[in-house]
């Protein structure tokens, strides 16, 4: 396993503590966007870094 691989893999883990310090953010009495938008765009953000590190782990290790 080489060391990019190990640190995509460090980079998943942190990115999904913080969304699950996101998720203790949001007014759940009140899910509209107006109220809740910014926690709601670093949910998509850190979902979607989360899919970029994981398929880039996916090809490095099919590519091997």
């Amino acid at each position: 396993m080489t060391e990019f691989i190990k640190l995509r893999k460090l980079l998943m883990i942190l990115t999904g503590i913080l969304l699950i310090i996101i998720l203790t953010q949001i007014n759940y009495n009140n899910l509209s966007f107006k109220e809740n938008l910014t926690a709601y765009i670093m949910m998509f953000s850190g979902l979607c870094t989360i899919l970029g590190l994981y398929l880039s782990n996916k090809y490095d290790l099919k590519k091997k």
